[in-house]
């Protein structure tokens, strides 16, 4: 442990003399004493993010959740990575992931994480907001991460992008109509309700 502590101290020193090439290669040395210390591969994720070097850094946070699971910076990161490289769907998975261990994320002073968690989830939600794809699957992401966030105009707007993408996008028309009624606008939901059934009669008997 004492080896470790020194080691992740010296990983920091380098940091803050902005190093970030010398604290990876400390932070290599850290993991081959600790291959199972989850804070080392945290480390080298969040230098190799800041490098924007992403697919070393997803590879990073994909290791840091193995370890453990319940890590929600992790999930922001990794989601973050997958993001910048473009996986969407891997990326709203992971988003999902997040967000749902996000109410059960306590904070106190021994947390390690605690303080990137503001940080890392703007840039998530950033990310998340300026999406764009010519993927009608992305856009449908993009809309689901939306509502979980709240932003159920943005969410909309996600929505109607994946019908122009693919007009028979049966989801989305339902989607379009719930977040229409909810927003009272009755009339234009009828007519997306009525857009879906047309495109699948079955599942609304």
């Amino acid at each position: 442990d004492f080896c470790l502590s020194r080691g992740l101290g010296d990983v920091y020193k380098r940091q803050d003399l902005g190093r970030e090439e010398e604290a990876l290669a400390a932070l290599e040395q850290v993991i081959q004493l600790a291959p199972e210390d989850a804070d080392a591969y945290q480390e080298k994720g969040m230098i190799l993010h800041k490098l924007r070097r992403f697919e070393g850094a997803w590879a990073a946070f994909e290791q840091v959740l193995r370890l453990d699971s319940d890590n929600v910076v992790a999930y922001y990161y990794k989601g973050n990575a997958l993001c910048h490289l473009k996986r969407y769907q891997e990326a709203c998975a992971t988003y999902k992931e997040a967000f749902n261990r996000t109410p059960y994320y306590r904070f106190s002073r021994s947390d390690k994480h605690s303080h990137f968690y503001e940080e890392v989830r703007a840039e998530s939600v950033h990310l998340i907001r300026s999406l764009t794809s010519n993927n009608a699957a992305d856009y449908f992401c993009k809309g689901e991460l939306l509502e979980d966030l709240g932003h159920s105009e943005e969410a909309l707007v996600a929505y109607r992008k994946v019908i122009s993408l693919d007009p028979k996008n049966v989801d989305s028309y339902r989607k379009v109509a719930k977040l229409l009624e909810d927003r009272g606008n009755d009339e234009e939901a009828l007519k997306a309700y009525s857009s879906a059934i047309r495109l699948n009669p079955g599942n609304f008997d």
